[in-house]
């Protein structure tokens, strides 16, 4: 079947402790064919991801996050011109929980 990796997998650890929470993670994916013939191969992969967060008062708080850490280049589509997939990725912002 196109664009399905014969094996893939992820792993995360996690530390929390009073109002910090931070977790990192991998994920890998192998050898996938772009297309049904199985013309087109995309190379297997992994990225890393990193996501922290902090207390800052009752209810409120800070996050950031980190997609494709190390910046990796990986094909996601190979129709003859290779396209490659996300740069690193990061966001942060403020959560507020109403609970």
């Amino acid at each position: 079947m196109p664009e399905i990796p014969r094996s893939q997998g992820s792993a995360q650890l996690t530390w929390s402790r009073a109002s910090t929470l931070v977790s990192a993670g991998v994920r890998a994916y192998s050898l996938q064919f772009d297309d049904d013939l199985n013309q087109f191969r995309l190379p297997g992969y992994s990225t890393l991801q990193f996501y922290a967060r902090q207390r800052l008062g009752k209810g409120v708080s800070a996050t950031a996050a980190f997609d494709n850490l190390l910046d990796y280049p990986y094909v996601v589509a190979n129709s003859g011109y290779p396209n490659i997939g996300e740069p690193r990725m990061w966001r942060v912002g403020m959560r507020w929980d109403l609970r």
